[in-house]
């Protein structure tokens, strides 16, 4: 009965303050016995009374809990129950058909078919096997003893050999199961590769889950390849390619979600060809992400981008693992909740009665009781339970954690006053974006969905998530597109998008990105505003062509040549003009500082912007390409 008591003295420690000592025995059918106390063993009333509330809200289905002093309890000596560490490996909080599974193959790696049967109250038949179908006598009797320590000893548990007959019956059940889990199990997989590849990724996350959750590692232990620093975006994947090319304009870098396409999942949704996704991936333009458990894509397609050396991949459980290091580190309260569940205990018993005043003093002030409660609950469950909730959901648990949870909090209560169509999409929406946000901040991107349904929900959901100071999305493309546009800056109908990047350096991407941010920003969404913004550019550009620094930018290295005049005291004889020797040295050696200052000397000499003379060099490459 080890998991039920685990999971009831947990519930308590974690929301009952003035708790010193605690234990727990079984105490009789179906029944616990609770022992809480303080440093001398005694529990007032109020702490009997509060632990019973508690108590009420998170036993297991079934069970009866009683409370008593701990000066009660038949074993002083014993603290808080700790789940055998071979149980504790599989991360799992409650005893649900699934998690049983889980942790029987965890503990039995050779173990692949598993199967629960209640046959009535009080009996339940298991039935396992290795891949042949075979359960030898050690198999089975150490099945008997982790499901025992799982399980009331008044709850009968047989265990047999499964056989092959109960394939369809296993197999159908898994079909319509309908909360998916990212958790890697052995029988979803067909190509043995892959399968090593999946059972890889999730030995790795599940190690170092506790670390991830209290923020004590690096990213660096998380995935193999360094991720770029600033100029990246992270779009969704029905992204299309004139889209891409704009966004790859103005941003280094793309980390693009492949669409899971094992049995046609996605079949009427439009995303990229493959092939151009696996393109750009070698040139490093696009790092694909498989976000969903490898099992979900067909093995051609994983194979294509995994055995291709050319291609950095994020795999699932590192999407995962990056993505609740970014909430640890936001959330660094989960470390001190974790290392002393009574501090988390003090916080939830305060704001319930900061709830209880508010209420007091505005009873309508409801909407707001409602949200601190379950916001503050929401991370006392991360705190109790994590590694089995980020087990289950990885990286889609962001969405209740962050922005989405508080949003959700707000229409559970609204929801008699909403009708079920309009309150279930606007949960959906801010769920989705909320888990987009955070995925976008763990890889240090910024966010672009190309689909938005409601825009004031995205919105809400990103300043929620980042502040009102700082945005996470990029500006709308079509007003990105516009500019571009209209200053010639596109990729030509003619031109395959392959082609098209080559002609754009980082240094430009990113300098081009700044003058199309402020352009839009400047606009404040007026359409006549943008066009006037993006012609005072063409028109500076048209200056630029008649005047004299067009001539000098063509055929005399200005920065290099000043240069080397400065030095002709120490007896440096000049080169010809147009082949600046000290020019080509600062070059290699400062990159992309020395074209800035060659920017604003050559804008300086034409009477143009900086701004203006980057579009029009941006655009004289683009149309060497026609």
């Amino acid at each position: 009965m080890s998991l039920y008591r685990y999971q009831i003295e947990r519930a308590v420690f974690f929301r009952v303050p003035g708790i010193k000592k605690i234990n727990s025995i079984e105490s009789g059918l179906g029944r616990i016995t609770l022992f809480i106390g303080d440093e001398n063993g005694n529990a007032t009333k109020e702490i009997i009374d509060l632990a019973g509330q508690v108590v009420e809200k998170n036993r297991p289905l079934g069970t009866q809990v009683i409370i008593e002093p701990f000066c009660n309890s038949p074993f002083p000596n014993k603290g808080l129950y700790e789940l055998p560490e071979h149980i504790k490996r599989a991360h799992i909080f409650s005893a649900t058909h699934s998690d049983i599974e889980f942790v029987v193959k965890s503990c039995i790696p050779n173990c692949v078919y598993f199967d629960l049967i209640t046959v009535r109250g009080g009996v339940i038949n298991v039935y396992i096997a290795d891949k042949n179908f075979e359960a030898d006598k050690e198999m089975i009797e150490k099945a008997k003893s982790i499901l025992k320590e799982l399980f009331p000893s008044d709850i009968s548990i047989s265990v047999y050999k499964f056989e092959e007959k109960m394939l369809d019956s296993i197999e159908e059940r898994r079909k319509n199961f309908f909360i998916q889990t990212s958790r890697f199990d052995v029988l979803d997989y067909e190509d043995d590769h892959i399968r090593d590849i999946a059972k890889r990724d999730e030995e790795r996350f599940g190690d170092t889950l506790g670390k991830l959750i209290n923020g004590e590692i690096k990213y660096t232990s998380i995935i193999d390849n360094r991720l770029p620093k600033g100029g990246t975006i992270y779009v969704d994947p029905f992204i299309t390619e004139q889209q891409l090319s704009i966004l790859l304009t103005l941003y280094s870098k793309v980390f693009y979600p492949i669409l899971p396409d094992k049995n046609n999942s996605y079949k009427a949704l439009n995303s990229l060809p493959i092939d151009l996704v696996l393109a750009l991936a070698r040139k490093g333009k696009l790092i694909p992400i498989f976000k969903n458990p490898l099992h979900k894509y067909k093995p051609s397609t994983v194979r294509k981008f995994l055995e291709d050396k050319d291609i950095n991949v994020i795999l699932p459980r590192q999407l995962d693992g990056l993505t609740i290091l970014t909430l640890a580190n936001q959330f660094p309260f989960w470390k001190t909740f974790r290392e002393n569940p009574q501090v988390a205990a003090e916080v939830s018993y305060n704001v319930s009665l900061i709830n209880k005043k508010l209420l007091e003093k505005n009873p309508t002030q409801t909407l707001l009781v409602n949200a601190l409660t379950e916001t503050t609950d929401i991370h006392i469950q991360v705190a109790e339970a994590g590694e089995a909730w980020f087990m289950d959901k990885g990286h889609i648990a962001a969405g209740n954690i962050t922005a989405g949870g508080a949003v959700q909090s707000l229409i559970s209560y609204l929801r008699n006053k909403l009708s079920s169509e309009v309150s279930d999409t606007i949960f959906i929406e801010s769920h989705m974006y909320s888990m987009q946000l955070s995925i976008a901040r763990a890889l240090g991107a910024v966010f672009y969905p190309s689909i938005v349904h409601n825009e004031k929900i995205l919105n809400l959901v990103s300043h929620l998530h980042a502040g009102s100071d700082t945005n996470l999305l990029v500006p709308k493309i079509d007003e990105m597109g516009v500019v571009l546009k209209n200053l010639k800056i596109i990729c030509p109908e003619n031109v395959s998008i392959l082609d098209y990047i080559d002609v754009l350096n980082d240094f430009e991407v990113k300098k081009l990105r700044n003058i199309i941010t402020e352009i839009v920003n400047q606009s404040s969404g007026s359409h006549e505003k943008l066009l006037e913004q993006v012609e005072v550019v063409n028109n500076e550009i048209r200056k630029w062509n008649k005047s004299r620094g067009r001539f000098i930018q063509e055929n005399l290295d200005i920065l290099g040549l000043g240069l080397e005049i400065a030095l002709l005291p120490t007896g440096l004889t000049v080169p010809p003009l147009t082949t600046s020797f000290v020019g080509i040295i600062l070059k290699t050696l400062l990159g992309e500082r020395i074209e800035d200052i060659e920017d604003r000397i050559y804008a300086k000499i034409g009477g143009v912007s900086p701004a203006a003379l980057r579009v029009q060099r941006i655009r004289s490459n683009i149309q060497k390409l026609e």
